[in-house]
């Protein structure tokens, strides 16, 4: 690599052999991911979202359950650094910035244009501090001039398939030598500590879904419907 460091991490270098030996054992983000699924029981979440919401007169400071999923993913990376760190050209980088990634539609429709929100966080965000951010940054990516990301690619598909495959060639040489540019890896949402999609929004249970081989984001977090679930007390009774 021509830098140590790049614009997005900070090379780490007291890392255990072994951890290091990883990258070369599993080159590819296919064979080292992982999956697992929770249940979250959010009975007394959706009560206080009530109770928030109704001393809120402001539409961008009411919370809803996505925000509440969001803030605990920012919280949980900021107590966990460690989930924050990607590989690039083989070595181990921190991150320098919390990002997370999520699609939002221009308008509430079936046809409404698809477009990345890109947010970067402060390790300290609280309910009450991020649904601003995000109702300010949504709002910047819904107009033309905000959805830096869309216009790039609109760009990109001018050229042929070959062309194309030969700048994406370039990109990846660039970024394994830490040479890209910081402007692109800034809104490119692969670059990211974390890309969250919310399938509850539309009815349907969260997936497994897959990392991207490009870029270096290593968490893909997906949020499903909300349901009502039956248990069985102590007594035997159906709760």
């Amino acid at each position: 690599m021509a830098f140590k460091n790049r614009s997005d991490g900070t090379l780490i270098t007291d890392l255990p052999s072994f951890r290091g030996m990883l990258p070369f054992l599993m080159k590819t983000k296919t064979e080292s991911i992982i999956y697992f699924e929770q249940e979250i029981d959010v009975t007394e979440t959706l009560s206080y979202i009530r109770q928030f919401n109704e001393s809120m007169t402001e539409k961008s400071k009411k919370i809803t359950i996505f925000h509440v999923f969001l803030c605990a993913f920012v919280r949980t990376i900021a107590l966990r650094p460690q989930l924050n760190r990607f590989i690039s050209g083989y070595k181990y980088y921190q991150r320098n910035e919390i990002s997370i990634n999520f699609v939002a539609k221009k308008v509430l429709s079936d046809e409404a244009e698809e477009i990345n929100v890109k947010i970067a966080f402060n390790p300290g965000e609280t309910l009450r501090s991020l649904p601003a951010r995000v109702h300010r940054y949504l709002n910047k990516a819904r107009s033309l001039d905000g959805n830096i990301n869309s216009s790039e690619t609109d760009f990109l598909m001018k050229f042929p398939g070959p062309v194309l495959r030969l700048i994406m060639k370039t990109f990846r040489l660039l970024d394994y030598w830490n040479l890209a540019p910081a402007g692109m890896i800034r809104v490119d949402p692969m670059y990211s500590s974390l890309f969250l999609t919310n399938l509850g929004s539309v009815g349907v249970d969260a997936p497994f879904h897959h990392l991207f081989e490009w870029g270096n984001n290593g968490l893909f977090a997906a949020i499903g419907k909300i349901k009502r679930v039956y248990s069985m007390n102590k007594e035997g009774q159906i709760i």
